[in-house]
C-alpha cells in the first residue's frame, strides 16, 4: 500500500469514527465538558434524557421524539434554565440541548415537523373510532342478554 493510500484510508476511517461516535450519552457529556468546562458527570443527566427513547426504539429514528427545537425547550422545563457545573459555572440547559441535537442531527436543529412530515402514513394512523359511553355499552349488553334468553 502506498503512503497516499494509507493516509487517505486513515482520513476516511477518522471521518467515519467521528461521524458515528455520538452514540452514547456519555460521549455527548464528554463533549459538553470540553465545550462548557467541568466534568462529563455534570451533563450526563441531560444527555441521557435526550437518548432515553432508545430504550423502546433502538434505531436512529428514536430521535424524532426529543431531538428537535421543541425537545430542547422541553429539557429546559425538566432540568431548569441553567445547571451549575462542578467548577461553579452556570450553563444554560438550552445550550447543552442544542449541542446534543446538533451533534446527532448533522449540525442542525430540526423542528418537530421536520421529523413528523417524514413519517410514511399507514391506514391505521388516520382511522378514527368512536367510543361508547358506559351507559350505551350497558344498554347494548342488556339488549343482547334479552335476545339470548
Amino acid at each position: 500500500m502506498s503512503w497516499t493510500t494509507a493516509i487517505l484510508s486513515q482520513a476516511v476511517s477518522s471521518l467515519f469514527i467521528r461521524r458515528n461516535e455520538m452514540t452514547h450519552p456519555y460521549i455527548h457529556a464528554e463533549s459538553s465538558a470540553r465545550k462548557f468546562s467541568g466534568i462529563p458527570e455534570d451533563y450526563i443527566k441531560i444527555h441521557s434524557w435526550f437518548d432515553e427513547t432508545k430504550y423502546s426504539h433502538s434505531h436512529f429514528t428514536h430521535r424524532a421524539l426529543r431531538h428537535h427545537s421543541e425537545g430542547i425547550f422541553w429539557a429546559e422545563e425538566i432540568f431548569g434554565q441553567t445547571i451549575t457545573n462542578s467548577v461553579g459555572k452556570k450553563i444554560p440547559t438550552r445550550y447543552i440541548g442544542e449541542q446534543h441535537v446538533m451533534e446527532d442531527c448533522g449540525g442542525r436543529i430540526p423542528n418537530i415537523s421536520d421529523w413528523l412530515l417524514r413519517i410514511n402514513p399507514e391506514p391505521w394512523m388516520s382511522r378514527g373510532t368512536t367510543f361508547k359511553s358506559e351507559n350505551e355499552v350497558l344498554s347494548i349488553l342488556s339488549k343482547r342478554d334479552l335476545r339470548n334468553d
